[in-house]
């Protein structure tokens, strides 16, 4: 029986071997599949990290480039493609038109040799600011413009023996906004006109209105589907004693989103200012993102700088001021700051502090040279423009002879005294002549002056060049051969929009619409 016990023996050893080994290999075979479906787990957890990661770049990208249209909608344009980290990110920016531009925020990335990307896609509008505006094309030739005359009041229905005395002028949306400093035949103090699609063909009236005032300034701001123009009251009352009134207000809010009928939808009397005479009556005026900057002739009392909420256009209400002491001739508002020219000869450009607006601060500025030994007032502040480039000055005429008129500074740092980068001096005491306006596009700087309109080459701000036919300043576009001398300048699109007073001195005043000839 023992040979029969010791027979059987090898053979169960056999089959717990044969077990073993048939279980390791299931083993194996499960923590093979454990293994796969870690690993594939993993890559799809990383796809999803990344993904996720990109698409948070893509929208920073986005808001960035947000961000820097409401501070200045000249300088979004396209960036990249600029690596960072295993992304390359890039900004594709297209214009639509003047006020309109499509941002695309494309991140792409490889991973196990798959070329992998996210998109994003936004509109930015440019509401904030619509004097940021100013887009003519770079690539004409702006030595020899052309340019097309009309005049306005003969376009006014049944005006044809009155004028209008043009303060100021906007464009916007193919449309032609002036205020009127010498009421027309008709009484009306604000127009309305149609721009045609062929600059040569004059300007269709489309509507006016009588404001019970006459206007200094104007600026437009879109609110909703509505449009509303905030008009700087030139009428001369005492506002020491007056009740609030379209006669007696400094600001008149009107409803221009019917062109055909304009109407005045608010004004406003600006608290705790005195004065009679002209004194603290509306001078200059800028809109941004639901604010309306004011400017005023000095005071007999009382700031000459207001900041006005008209989020509500309907009932604007003043938050904050700053006493200058001075005229306020010009305002600029980019950003946090405020600019202001001014026509004092220690501070021709002042620059606030907006960010709490209830408690504007100046923090810096800009005292132009004054070599006048009789101490007349000359030089003064009386235009100004900010971008990203630098806060460009214009001055009246100063006396002295050999001071700028034209200054561009940095401003880098608004709240310190602005170096300057450049400077031009374009009047001379056989022919005085003073910077009235400022519009600068690209590497161009369009001034309007008393005798010119005149175009700079910037590009390079420490040597001026002049874009003219014979590269100076003698041939530039004369104003005189126009009919009269320079009143306003404004631009939208393609274009500038310069308002000339009449020589004739019947208030018939031209608008002259200026773009670049072909480019050769």
């Amino acid at each position: 029986m023992k040979a029969l016990s010791f027979g059987k023996a090898p053979r169960a050893r056999g089959v717990s071997t044969l077990e073993i080994l048939i279980a390791f290999a299931i083993l194996s075979l499960t923590l093979t599949a454990a293994v796969l479906v870690v690993f594939g787990n993993q890559s799809v957890s990383i796809d999803s990290q990344t993904n996720i990661e990109a698409l948070s770049k893509a929208q920073a990208q986005l808001e960035s480039a947000r961000a820097l249209s409401r501070q200045d909608f000249s300088q979004v344009a396209s960036l990249g493609p600029a690596p960072d980290d295993i992304y390359k990110k890039t900004l594709m920016v297209e214009p639509i038109d003047a006020f309109t531009k499509r941002a695309t925020s494309l991140v792409s990335w490889a991973s196990g040799g798959r070329s992998l990307s996210v998109k994003l896609v936004t509109i930015l509008t440019d509401f904030g600011s619509i004097a940021g505006s100013c887009a003519p094309a770079q690539d004409g030739d702006w030595k020899n413009p052309q340019h097309w005359e009309f005049v306005p009041s003969n376009l006014v229905p049944g005006n044809s023996a009155g004028g209008l005395g043009i303060a100021d002028i906007k464009a916007y949306k193919q449309k032609l906004y002036i205020a009127a400093g010498a009421p027309a035949k008709s009484g009306d103090s604000f127009f309305v006109f149609g721009l045609q699609s062929d600059p040569s063909q004059a300007p269709a009236f489309l509507g006016s209105g009588d404001n019970g005032t006459v206007l200094s300034a104007l600026a437009l701001g879109q609110k909703g589907a509505s449009l509303y123009a905030y008009a700087a009251s030139a009428r001369g009352s005492n506002f020491s004693t007056c009740a609030q009134s379209p006669a007696c207000a400094q600001l008149q809010v009107i409803d221009v989103t019917n062109p055909a009928s304009p109407s005045v939808a608010a004004s406003l009397k600006l608290p705790g200012v005195s004065g009679s005479s002209g004194q603290g009556i509306g001078k200059s005026i800028f809109y941004s993102g639901g604010y309306a900057y004011e400017g005023l002739a000095k005071t007999a009392s009382g700031p000459e700088f207001h900041i006005i909420d008209v989020s509500n256009p309907l009932s604007p209400v003043e938050v904050g001021s700053y006493t200058v002491g001075r005229t306020v001739k010009s305002i600029y508002v980019r950003g946090n700051y405020a600019y202001l020219a001014t026509d004092d000869n220690a501070k021709e450009l002042i620059v606030l502090d907006i960010r709490d607006k209830a408690h504007p601060v100046a923090v810096g500025g800009f005292d132009a040279p004054q070599n006048d030994a009789q101490g007349n007032n000359s030089g003064l502040g009386d235009s100004v423009f900010a971008n990203a480039s630098g806060a460009y000055l214009g001055r009246t005429y100063s006396l002295s002879g050999g001071d700028p008129e034209f200054y561009i500074l940095n401003d880098t740092n608004p709240a310190s005294a602005l170096p300057v980068l450049g400077s031009k001096d374009i009047g001379t005491s056989a022919s005085p002549d003073s910077v009235l306006g400022i519009e600068v596009s690209g590497t161009l700087a369009f001034l309007l002056t008393n005798k010119q309109f005149q175009v700079w080459d910037i590009s390079n701000p420490a040597s001026l060049a002049a874009r003219s036919p014979d590269g100076t300043a003698a041939t530039f576009l004369s104003l005189s051969g126009l009919g009269g001398t320079g009143a306003s300048l404004g631009c939208a699109g393609g274009y500038l929009y310069a308002a000339i007073a009449s020589s004739q001195g019947n208030h018939k005043d031209i608008v002259s619409i200026i773009g670049p000839g072909a480019a050769n």
